[in-house]
Formats: C-alpha cells, sequence, structure tokens
C-alpha cells in the first residue's frame, strides 16, 4: 500500500523497508506535512520499528518546527536506522541537520547519493541489530 500525502509519497518495500519520498514541485515542507506524514507512516508501520529510507532529492526548504518534530525522541524513536538519499548540496545540508542532531546516536543515521547504496547500508544496519 502507498501512502500520498501532500507533501510525500510513502510505503513499505518487499525488502520491509519504510520509505518517504518528497513529492516534487513543493516550495516549504511544513510542521503540517512532517505531521501528516508521521500520521501515515505509523499507520503503515504499526508501532514496529523499522529502516527506514527518505527520499529528499525534491525538499527545497524545510521548516524549523518540522525539523525539530522529525528529530523528536517520539518520532525518531522509531527507527532501527535512517538512510538519507540526496542529489544535492541543498538536500546534503538538510540531512546532515539530522545527523546533526543525532550526534549522540539514538539509532543509525546516514546520507547517500546512491539509493541502492543506502539500501545495501539499511539491510546491513539490520543485520547489524
Amino acid at each position: 500500500m502507498i501512502i500520498q500525502t501532500k507533501s510525500q509519497k510513502i510505503w513499505i518495500d518487499n525488502e520491509g523497508i519504510l520509505n518517504f519520498e518528497e513529492l516534487a514541485g513543493r516550495e516549504v515542507h511544513t510542521l503540517e506535512d512532517a505531521r501528516e506524514n508521521i500520521t501515515a507512516a505509523q499507520e503503515l508501520r504499526r508501532k514496529r520499528k523499522m529502516l527506514v529510507l527518505i527520499d529528499i532529492r525534491h525538499v527545497k526548504k524545510i521548516t524549523i518546527e518540522a525539523r525539530r518534530y522529525y528529530a523528536s525522541t517520539d518520532v525518531a524513536g522509531l527507527n532501527l536506522a535512517t538512510a538519507f538519499y540526496v542529489d544535492s548540496l541543498i538536500s546534503e545540508v538538510i540531512a546532515n541537520f539530522f545527523l546533526g542532531i543525532n550526534r549522540l546516536g539514538k539509532y543509525p543515521l546516514k546520507c547517500f547519493y546512491n539509493k541502492e547504496a543506502a539500501k545495501a547500508w539499511l539491510r546491513s544496519q539490520q543485520q547489524d541489530g
């Protein structure tokens, strides 16, 4: 099942990885978007901790409120490991924000320019955990 919100497509792939893919054409990712996306993800994950792949290639700007919400313990605590799929300096800067706030090691988090490398790393985290 794929859930589409105003800002993202969210689904669990055949490897059991929870995917978030930002939709193209949006200017700002807001707190309202973040809450809607996490609600949709919770419907799919059913309280299970999961590996997460976040495709942020189309994110142009994300509000500080949305970043804080995504980084909150209530939200981040549901992730076993998270990989960001990026393709530009803008998306890498956004991913690095999350890498920075995760420096205390809540869960493994890494940024990739290659989607298959991101998925391979996520699979390795499942084997390590």
